[in-house]
Parts: structure tokens; sequence; C-alpha cells
């Protein structure tokens, strides 16, 4: 079980912005590694492994890549 925390935050404009595009990124992301295991799923009948969603994924988004492996696990 998580337990959330609300605390003020305060920024600019720009800096919320673009908090904003990161986290669209991520539901990206996430809907993107959805969709390869679905079609490798269908495609050979067994769920894609870890090794190969990160090969699937590498280079494809401007984040760091423990960000994009923290989405994908």
């Amino acid at each position: 079980m998580y337990r959330t925390i609300k605390i003020p935050f305060r920024a600019s404009s720009t800096t919320i912005q673009s908090l904003f595009d990161i986290r669209r990124l991520g539901g990206t992301i996430w809907n993107d590694c959805v969709q390869l295991a679905r079609y490798y799923y269908r495609l050979g009948g067994g769920w894609i492994t870890k090794s190969d969603l990160q090969k699937e994924l590498k280079g494809l988004y401007p984040l760091h890549s423990q960000t994009v492996q923290a989405i994908r696990t």
C-alpha cells in the first residue's frame, strides 16, 4: 500500500509545463510498453522479456535511461 502526502509546491509556469510534458511522455512510454507486450504475445504466444523490451525502447525517448527503465518495470 502506498501513502500519498500532499505538500505545497511552487514553480514558474515554464517549469510546471515541462513537468506536465515529462508526465505525458511517461504515459506514452507506458502505452508503448503495453502495445509491444501485446504484440509479442500475439506473435509468439509468450510475453516479452524485460531485456527484449529494454532493447526495443532503447534510445527512443528524450529521457534518462533509468527513467525509462523505471516506467518499463
